[in-house]
């Protein structure tokens, strides 16, 4: 294991970072990155809409994340708008949206 391998792991696994979310019926560890509102009005009514990324190991999904896949994260459900895996290919950052915000 190389130099950047363990201290991916070091920060996923440290309990001051990481928290759980459930990603396609798997609850794994994440790290959360800073939540930024900016509330707009929908045909729905008021979205929050929240927008902020998890930073998850890949080697604990058993498939690739994908656009529109359903993320929960602190016992709220949102819709994945986009997902990029590290150079290294060890770490997602997926980009999370409210379900009520419009997809881009």
């Amino acid at each position: 294991m190389n130099p950047f391998e363990q201290a991916t792991i070091d920060m996923m696994t440290n309990p001051d970072f990481g928290e759980l979310c459930i990603v396609g019926g798997a609850t794994v560890t994440c790290v959360c990155s800073e939540l930024t509102e900016a509330a707009v009005l929908t045909e729905f009514g008021d979205d929050a809409g929240e927008s902020f990324y998890l930073r998850i190991e890949g080697r604990l999904l058993s498939t690739p994340p994908k656009k529109y896949d359903k993320i929960t994260f602190r016992g709220v459900t949102y819709k994945i708008d986009r997902c990029e895996l590290d150079s290294a290919g060890l770490v997602y950052r997926i980009y999370l949206k409210s379900l009520s915000s419009r997809s881009s």
